[in-house]
């Protein structure tokens, strides 16, 4: 429960965004009631108490609540805030309760996994007066086709285990077509580059002040989308984001490709059959539709419609129907190696490289946090490794490598880990060096623990280039 927790409150973008908006927005706070919409660990309540809201109700209808209660008993500004152990459907308040504004983090994959925006819907049309502030406000779901021949020979080959003539003596084969559909029935989950996208976007607009519960059964959104080049076109990928609309400050929480990676990540539904797109600015017409399903989650129905491969022929078309609540979680735990400054440009004179150049080329514009950078990852590889990290797994930086790297796997966090030693010996190089374990543990824990805590601050100080500026205002 504490470890599910903590996992979204390390999304610093996540839980960075939340803490500005509602803390640059102290005038729709102060001396305000607030409710906390599924509080979790009550860290939305305790932000409201920051901006000085006089009385908070945490509602949590998990175990979570009595961690809850904990943290606002912890903390001084936790006097303000009342944890209700109850779903909100169920609360018991004193009669005609109203509050001024709603707190929530309702969001699932693709927005609307989980069914939580219907609850928050319901705080809403019971609890909130008329004119009160929701924070998230609105809600996008953006989608666009895409092309990674990659992913789709991925999903081909998971199946390949049911081509097997002699599994034991047994035939498997008669099972692997309808194994294929299987793997091209679940969403895949993951953080892709956002070069596999090739059209324009289609945008589904959620006004969370306006919508209706009803509205959230079934949601239909309309493909029409233009590819620019020729291509081979895999399916059809979406992320979402939300407005904090504020009287003071407005702030977007974004899960989109290229941005900083979110526990979201992003999420692609990808088609058993490939088009044919041949010709520039060709047009796809289609749809996606979101039904809601007693599961707390959706089937992703995704339809699309291409012009014919040659004249005379019928025009192209795929479809499919996904599941959103059985994901392929795809390729999410691959490296994030933090450098220094200093490390920074001894890694620049050890490749002869100026140190522009090499920021350039190894390092994520948007990653500088109080002093450190996010190296890039190998896109290439299918794992998403450290950039310096060879095929035979050794590292082409070995001499200048980062503390973070020289005194990995030995940090504190990984060594709790039941299984760490034969896992991190499967990819560590120097897991069994002589010169191991290093002894500056702890400075290798603080370096790591600083670039955490402060890494939120590069998604709020990230100012885009003019070019991703348009391709951010045409999303």
């Amino acid at each position: 429960m504490l470890m599910h927790q903590q996992n979204m409150l390390q999304d610093m973008t996540r839980t960075g965004t939340y803490h500005a908006a509602i803390t640059e927005n102290r005038a729709d706070f102060e001396g305000k009631t607030v409710m906390d919409v599924g509080a979790g660990s009550a860290i939305l309540s305790l932000f409201s108490a920051q901006a000085g809201a006089a009385k908070v109700y945490a509602v949590e209808a998990s175990g979570m609540a009595k961690y809850a209660q904990i943290l606002a008993s912890s903390n001084a500004v936790g006097k303000a805030i009342q944890v209700c152990h109850s779903k909100v459907e169920e609360l018991s308040l004193p009669p005609g309760t109203q509050v001024d504004v709603l707190v929530s983090e309702p969001m699932g994959t693709l927005l609307v996994n989980e069914r939580m925006l219907e609850t928050y819907l319901y705080a809403r049309d019971k609890f909130l007066k008329p004119g009160g502030k929701m924070f998230p406000q609105l809600g996008r779901i953006h989608a666009a086709a895409f092309s990674d021949a990659l992913l789709h020979s991925e999903l081909l080959g998971k199946a390949a285990f049911w081509q097997t003539p002699s599994f034991f003596g047994l035939d498997m084969s008669r099972l692997h077509q309808p194994a294929v559909e299987g793997y091209f029935t679940q969403v895949v989950v993951d953080a892709f580059d956002p070069s596999v996208l090739v059209s324009d976007c289609a945008t589904h607009v959620l006004d969370f002040a306006t919508v209706s519960e009803e509205e959230l059964y079934d949601i239909n959104i309309p493909l029409n989308l233009t590819v620019a080049h020729p291509c081979t076109l895999h399916g059809v990928a979406c992320w979402f984001d939300v407005l904090f609309n504020g009287s003071s400050s407005q702030r977007w929480l974004s899960t989109a490709p290229g941005l900083p990676t979110t526990h979201w990540f992003q999420l692609r539904c990808c088609l058993q059959q490939p088009l044919l797109v041949l010709t520039p600015n060709t047009q796809l017409r289609g749809s996606m539709r979101l039904v809601a399903h007693a599961r707390q989650s959706y089937d992703v129905h995704v339809e699309l419609h291409a012009p014919p491969v040659a004249p005379g022929m019928a025009p192209q078309k795929a479809c499919g129907k996904f599941d959103l609540k059985e994901p392929y979680y795809r390729l999410t735990q691959w490296a994030q190696v933090w450098v220094s400054d200093a490390e920074a440009a001894n890694i620049a004179r050890y490749l002869n490289l100026p140190l522009a150049r090499f920021l350039a080329l190894h390092c994520h514009a948007y990653s500088k946090v109080e002093g450190f950078r996010l190296l890039r990852s190998n896109m290439e590889s299918e794992t998403r490794d450290c950039t310096f990290l060879r095929p035979d797994n050794t590292c082409a930086i070995h001499p200048v490598r980062p503390l973070q790297c020289s005194t990995y796997p030995w940090w504190p966090e990984l060594m709790d880990e039941k299984e760490w030693q034969q896992e991190k010996a499967d990819i560590c190089e120097g897991f069994d060096h002589p010169d191991a374990p290093p002894t500056d543990l702890d400075a290798a824990a603080q370096q790591l623990r600083i670039a955490t805590m402060q890494e939120y601050q590069k998604r709020l100080a990230y100012k885009p280039s003019r070019k991703q500026s348009k391709k951010a205002a045409a999303l």
